[in-house]
């Protein structure tokens, strides 16, 4: 009623954001009922903690909402934070968050970075989902951001932590749930030829992977860039499809595809090289993926060439990085 009051009874369509609603005693009870009034408002809510909102929304609101999984700033939006002048490289090495986006100086970038993470870390982790083994939890993040972009092994990351692959098994699902790291499920249609189990992990936000893992040295000095230029190209194909499944292919004799996206069906290959080729040059691996599985289309992102080459009757496109990411 408080709130009826405040915006009155209106006569239009009003729009009323409400933030952190999960401080709310019971907020799914108070959405359920604020919707069922029939009033002409549309409701945008948000939370920072992903885990705490759905624990206090037990209420299922089926056919009454609409979920909108809100991330970083992506290429095109820094773009437009910078003004049409935003520095590629400082986007892959210090990623999305708005307030990272927005500081001009690198030294406040980093605090701001471990701020959240630390924050992060009490809040979701320690404070609400009681992990045992904190100082496991972190060491598996580290060890996850060295790793983006290459196959995970749960036994050997249980190893490598001294605890069991159940217990690293559920750090990783609670990493997921809370949208820290996304699992990249491999592609396969013939499990003897190809990998059907092994996923890939890669960081939502390329700045919080580089606080926990590789640091924030300057691109060219770096020797990590084809992981990093992977997980911007990650994040830009979810926002692209965002109701296809991504995948990445790999066959038993380590032919392999970074990503496929798997659209309704339509197979979109792409491959992502942290290089400046200078005339069109198709893997073997992509070459042999176009053969199998004829997609409808695929695409080598690189640092300098927009180019065709045709392979198997398959037109394949070079596309420069960042400016593909407009598209």
């Amino acid at each position: 009623s408080t709130l009826i009051d405040f915006i009155g009874m209106p006569q239009r369509r009003t729009y009323v954001l409400i933030d952190e609603v999960q401080r709310l005693e019971n907020p799914g009870l108070f959405l359920k009922g604020l919707y069922d009034l029939g009033l002409p408002i549309k409701l945008l809510v948000s939370g920072s903690s992903s885990l705490e909102m759905r624990s206090k929304v037990r209420e299922s609101l089926s056919g009454r909402k609409r979920l909108i999984r809100l991330g970083g700033l992506g290429w095109p939006e820094f773009q437009t934070a910078k003004q049409g002048v935003g520095d590629w490289r400082e986007f892959l090495i210090y990623g999305g968050y708005p307030a990272v986006v927005l500081a001009d100086d690198p030294s406040e970038k980093r605090r701001l970075l471990l701020e959240y993470f630390e924050s992060y870390l009490d809040r979701d982790i320690d404070s609400f989902l009681r992990v045992d083994r904190l100082d496991v939890f972190r060491q598996l993040i580290r060890l996850l951001g060295f790793q983006t972009g290459s196959l995970v092994n749960l036994n050997e990351l249980a190893g490598s932590c001294q605890v069991s692959r159940d217990t690293m098994s559920r750090y990783l699902s609670y990493l997921e749930e809370t949208f820290v790291v996304r699992r990249l499920e491999p592609f396969s249609r013939n499990p003897r030829k190809e990998i059907s189990k092994m996923p890939k992990v890669f960081f939502a936000d390329c700045g919080w992977r580089n606080l926990v893992s590789a640091g924030f040295t300057e691109w060219d000095e770096r020797t990590d860039r084809g992981g990093i230029l992977e997980s911007a190209v990650e994040q830009w194909l979810r926002d692209r499809f965002p109701l296809a499944s991504v995948h990445f292919w790999r066959s038993q004799a380590k032919a392999e595809v970074d990503f496929v996206v798997d659209d309704g069906g339509q197979l979109h290959a792409y491959e992502v090289k942290a290089s400046r080729p200078s005339r069109p040059t198709v893997s073997r691996s992509l070459r042999s993926f176009v053969k199998s599985y004829r997609p409808a289309s695929a695409t080598l992102i690189n640092l300098a060439l927009d180019d065709e080459v045709d392979v198997e009757g398959l037109t394949v496109r070079f596309a420069s990085f960042p400016g593909c990411l407009l598209e």
